[in-house]
């Protein structure tokens, strides 16, 4: 009798120290300190990065175990007004922490609520680029924003010879953004621009193009600036260039169509063309690619390399950072950010001492909240032989 009295005595001290540990999160894998995720992409209409964004968020979950209920998406259809309200819909529902949006316009819709503005909400975007996004101190981007690949841009034209450039942009605000920022750092080099606007249809890009072509073809050093808002954009506009002009072309937002995508496009009529991109992350990541790998074997080969690994890095942060700072506290989490570094080579360790230089390599984030990893950094590439050979 007094054996089994302590046999059971025993049983309860272990399932009372068991429940008490699995309270305090020592189990990690059981933890509950992932935040409810709100993503906002653009799921439908005619912009399609959304679709891979949201396929990346999905497998960065199931790598760290993290049930599907903790994630819900919205559309943004990458326009302000519709990813402010759905954003605004996810925060009302307790979603504190959201990913979003691809676009950004989008972004900068969902940047103006007022949670996001107190910073009781963060928000993290892996594709948004607009300048205009640093301003805003609760919205950090895991991709770069655009004043790098402007100021590339811009050196190329300038490296050209060029003296004045025709801008050939979507009328979307990502792209009039890019467009203003372009003209001012191109002003400052003494390089004329003007402005061309186009929406999607075909009809208004051939109208765009030969307005540029009239207004630059008796100048012998001139070229195009491309700023579309999607590939297939990109794609009809170099084709109508190409129609009626051998000049120049500068693709300024290689993210919506990459060298490969206009070769593909346009074959021997994409000889010359140079885009801005960020450095080739398939030969500097060893951890992209092993989720490239993952991710094609599930979905077939990507479009957009570079976001899936800014999508991974966004949720990979959420991960880890939350662990310390806890699921419910983004203004926390925001300065946790800010004023730690996460560089490459550095065994930088969180305060419960979980190393994470192996899931985040070569990070920072400045003072605005974009990162400045070393992935991020633009480059420029042109198309030769039908293939996009980096300079």
């Amino acid at each position: 009798m007094k054996n089994a009295l302590i046999l059971i005595l025993g049983i309860i001290i272990i399932l009372g120290a068991a429940f008490y540990l699995h309270t305090q999160n020592f189990f990690t894998n059981k933890s509950d300190t992932f935040p409810k995720l709100g993503v906002v992409l653009p799921v439908s209409g005619d912009v399609d990065y959304g679709t891979e964004t949201s396929r990346a968020i999905k497998l960065a979950l199931e790598e760290f175990n993290i049930p599907k209920r903790k994630i819900k998406i919205l559309d943004g259809n990458c326009d302000k007004e519709t990813a402010k309200k759905a954003a605004q819909k996810l925060i009302k529902s307790g979603y504190k922490f959201i990913i979003g949006e691809s676009c950004s316009g989008g972004t900068l819709g969902i940047a103006e609520i007022q949670e996001v503005v107190n910073g009781d909400a963060v928000v993290i975007s892996s594709s948004a680029s607009s300048e205009l996004l640093a301003n805003h101190p609760n919205v950090f981007r895991t991709n770069s924003s655009d004043k790098l690949n402007i100021e590339v841009l811009a050196d190329a034209i300038e490296e050209k010879g060029e003296t004045t450039v025709s801008i050939l942009s979507d009328s979307r605000e990502y792209a009039q953004s890019f467009a203003a920022s372009l003209s001012k750092v191109l002003e400052a080099k003494n390089i004329d621009s003007e402005n061309f606007i186009f929406d999607s249809s075909q009809g208004s890009i051939d109208s765009a193009v030969r307005k540029a072509t009239d207004k630059i073809k008796v100048i012998k050093n001139s070229g195009f600036v491309v700023i579309p808002q999607t590939s297939v954009d990109a794609v009809n506009v170099f084709e109508s260039i190409r129609k009626i002009s051998d000049l120049q072309i500068y693709d300024a937002f290689v993210s919506a169509s990459s060298p490969e995508v206009v070769v593909d496009a346009i074959g021997n009529d994409a000889e010359g063309i140079i885009s801005v991109g960020s450095q080739d992350i398939e030969k500097l990541s060893r951890r992209f690619r092993e989720f490239k790998t993952k991710y094609t074997s599930r979905y077939g080969s990507p479009m957009y390399d570079s976001y899936l690994l800014a999508t991974y890095d966004a949720v990979t942060f959420l991960y880890f950072i939350t662990k310390v700072t806890g699921k419910n506290n983004p203004k926390k989490f925001s300065q946790y950010l800010r004023e730690n570094t996460f560089k490459s080579g550095v065994d930088f360790a969180l305060e419960n001492g979980n190393p994470i230089h192996r899931d985040l390599e070569g990070y920072d984030f400045d003072k605005f909240g974009d990162s400045v990893s070393e992935y991020s950094i633009p480059v420029i590439k042109v198309i030769r032989g039908g293939k996009s050979v980096r300079l």
